[in-house]
């Protein structure tokens, strides 16, 4: 990176994204492997890190038994109570340590979760749970994600968060994307969505493999490239708004998950998290409230709203009347309950 800004003057920031590695692997207690991670985030700001992040997992746990079963409850639950108790704390560490070395805090991810509903969900024809759940899960991880920049985060997003377009809308920070240019990682039914809202393009799934065009990094940075001069020409010809345009109606009735992230409903989303901002199981619910009105209001457009999904949005509706007010009734709900059926699941971790 140093060899080519000088001799090209390309301007080149080195983002690091710390393992989290808290959670069941290697055999490492959480409290050691929290300090690890911490002494990681000091090694790498003393030693040329331009950008912090992670994609911290707490909740995981909890998450991952309750996605498959559809439940509701027990998604917010992970969410809006686990994960977000977990991410102030660890931010709380990791923004501290950037300012210190005078280095950004960059962001984190609900890739472990909302993502791997994403890949559960399947695209246009397989899928092993419902695309409805999929987008209520993404607008639940968006006031998850969230907290990252409410303790100091800057941006730019990392860049597998799907939800950073309604983070973008309520922050105002840059994002880094996948999807379109960038879908190396994940493949996605949002990609021209995405490019709608994105800063840049990030991904760390691109293997230096060898292709006809030249190794993988290099054609992906050749495809970069086009999309670039078309972006750069759209603002210097006026017509910005336009190739906006065209990429959210290539995209947007595609599916329910491009739906709530085109621009005007990420929007809508974002402004009821702010609206409930002071609490993260109200502002994660009332999220969830307006993810299903948009596609309730959108369903006879949107291609995949098949009997399926239509089945699906009814039971997300009537689980949604069953969410407690607050966050002390569903601890109390959903406590004893995880306690007997998931092993690795450690309430103290969390506080409660």
């Amino acid at each position: 990176m140093e060899k080519y800004h000088k001799e090209h003057s390309i301007k080149l920031a080195l983002r690091i994204t710390v393992a989290d590695i808290r959670f069941g692997l290697r055999g490492i207690e959480f409290e050691k492997a929290y300090n690890i991670i911490l002494e990681a985030f000091e090694e790498v700001a003393k030693n040329g890190a331009d950008v912090l992040s992670i994609e911290s997992m707490g909740g995981k746990e909890v998450f991952d038994y309750s996605i498959i079963r559809v439940d509701l409850r027990e998604v917010m639950f992970s969410l809006s109570v686990l994960a977000a108790h977990d991410m102030r704390r660890l931010w709380k560490e990791i923004v501290k340590i950037a300012e210190k070395y005078n280095v950004v805090p960059g962001g984190d991810t609900a890739c472990g979760f909302a993502n791997s509903a994403m890949m559960l969900a399947g695209g246009l024809k397989d899928r092993m749970i419902s695309h409805v759940l999929v987008a209520v899960v993404r607008a639940i991880s968006a006031s998850r994600s969230l907290i990252t920049y409410e303790v100091g985060a800057k941006g730019p997003g990392k860049d597998c968060g799907y939800e950073n377009v309604i983070i973008k809308a309520i922050t105002g920070y840059p994002m880094a994307m996948e999807g379109k240019t960038s879908a190396v990682a994940h493949t996605s039914l949002v990609g021209n969505i995405i490019a709608t809202t994105c800063d840049l393009w990030s991904n760390e799934q691109v293997e230096n493999i060898n292709l006809f065009g030249g190794t993988g990094p290099q054609v992906f940075l050749e495809i970069l490239h086009y999309d670039t001069l078309l972006m750069n020409t759209a603002l210097r010809e006026g017509k910005a708004r336009m190739l906006r345009d065209l990429l959210v109606l290539s995209n947007r009735n595609l599916d329910v998950q491009a739906l709530i992230l085109s621009p005007e409903n990420a929007w809508k989303i974002g402004d009821t998290i702010v609206k409930n901002s002071k609490d993260e199981h109200l502002r994660s619910k009332a999220a969830i409230e307006k993810t299903i009105e948009v596609i309730e209001e959108n369903m006879e457009t949107i291609k995949l709203m098949g009997t399926y999904e239509r089945k699906y949005l009814k039971i997300l509706k009537r689980s949604l009347t069953r969410l407690p007010d607050n966050a002390d009734a569903l601890i109390n709900e959903a406590l004893p309950f995880y306690k007997s059926k998931i092993a690795e699941f450690n309430p103290k971790i969390y506080e409660l």
